[in-house]
């Protein structure tokens, strides 16, 4: 049940490991947030030079606050295995 549950949490180094806070976790994949952060607002018009740090950061906490939410359920089973 421990490798079907770690299973659907997904590639280590985009998704939440067990015993993984949210800061952590972002902490661990700014780079793979940033780049997404980047990728999503260019979809959305403005250009890399146009979009500061801090938003590329505000935007990517915010998408791997969401990826963490949708893994939480699996992450306290794992911690209460």
């Amino acid at each position: 049940e421990v490798e079907a549950l770690k299973s659907q949490l997904g590639p280590q180094d985009t998704s939440p490991v067990p015993g993984e806070n949210l800061k952590d976790f972002f902490a661990r994949t700014r780079e793979h947030w940033t780049a997404q952060a980047l990728e999503k607002i260019s979809e959305g018009g403005e250009g890399e030079e146009e979009v500061g740090k801090k938003e590329l950061k505000r935007v990517g906490f915010e998408m791997a606050s969401e990826v963490y939410g949708e893994k939480e359920g699996i992450l306290e089973r794992l911690a209460e295995m």
